[in-house]
């Protein structure tokens, strides 16, 4: 038998607006970009080159390239000619980056939510993924979890005093 990887794309907050952000913390660059071309890298995957329209996070050359490797089933694969709002991470120590099909790359929806919500905060990202905010947002979400279990144990009671 072989070795088999999967991705897991569960969000880990119930808030879609935090949830952005975190991702936005997570990744080395945020940016809308034009895809040009792809071609083949032999036992590589997929290289993309990509010209950066507006950046949020993070500083890219232009064109910037993206590599999808060919052994990572978590790879986000972009079709030539698409506008894509890209959370990406540098490749190893190089000029390279990739974004995950977990990620919230995307073909670009100026209406979008993703988009909405980085436009809003564009001149505050330092602060939000300052170490400070990413543990207000850890507390925040413990907090909520907490309620939500504390409300089903509740609940909980409710039924068994009820009888039904």
């Amino acid at each position: 038998p072989s070795v088999g990887l999967t991705c897991s794309c569960i969000p880990t907050s119930g808030n879609y607006e935090r949830y952005v952000l975190e991702r936005l913390c997570a990744v080395d660059a945020v940016f809308v970009g034009d895809v040009e071309s792809s071609m083949q890298v032999r036992d590589l995957g997929f290289e993309y080159k990509i010209w950066p329209r507006e950046s949020f996070k993070g500083y890219l050359k232009s064109p910037a390239f993206a590599l999808t490797e060919a052994t990572n089933m978590c790879g986000y694969r972009f079709r030539v000619d698409g506008r894509y709002l890209i959370f990406a991470r540098r490749y190893e120590d190089t000029e390279y980056v990739t974004a995950s099909v977990c990620g919230l790359t995307q073909l670009l929806d100026t209406e979008g939510l993703v988009y909405e919500v980085l436009s809003e905060s564009k001149g505050d990202i330092e602060q939000i993924c300052s170490k400070k905010a990413i543990e207000e947002r850890r507390l925040e979400r413990l907090r909520e979890k907490d309620v939500s279990f504390e409300q089903l144990e509740e609940e909980t009671r409710q039924l068994l005093e009820s009888g039904e």
